[in-house]
């Protein structure tokens, strides 16, 4: 979901914030050491958790006739993994796995260096 307001001319704020949540079920059947397949399964029975929001300011403005944009801001992304190992169904061994980071952000598009970068070649 993003949301963007402008502030004046050649200031604008935006949000973004980003989720998802996917479960996978594995059920692989179990093997004896000489390779012969055995009756029961293995299950891994997996949950993904994933949020995120981003606000960001983004600065227009004009240097020498060209058009320049910097964006800056700042990202939080977290994310949790919940695993369970089972048996036939039978649940053995649960993990929780969790990450966070955040992030600093600056983009700039600025022609002016392309066009000074011309000059000097």
């Amino acid at each position: 979901m993003t949301a963007s307001r402008e502030i004046d001319a050649h200031n604008t704020a935006k949000i973004i914030v980003y989720g998802n949540v996917f479960e996978r079920n594995w059920f692989i059947q179990d093997q004896a050491a000489n390779g012969t397949l055995l009756s029961t399964s293995t299950n891994f029975l997996r949950k993904f958790n994933v949020f995120g929001v981003m606000p960001q300011h983004q600065f227009n403005f004009s240097l020498f006739g060209l058009d320049q944009k910097i964006t800056s801001g700042v990202r939080y992304h977290a994310e949790r993994l919940t695993d369970i190992t089972g048996i036939d169904r039978h649940p053995v061994e649960q993990v929780n796995q969790s990450r966070e980071t955040m992030n600093a952000i600056l983009r700039r598009r600025c022609p002016i260096l392309k066009a000074i970068r011309r000059l000097k070649a």
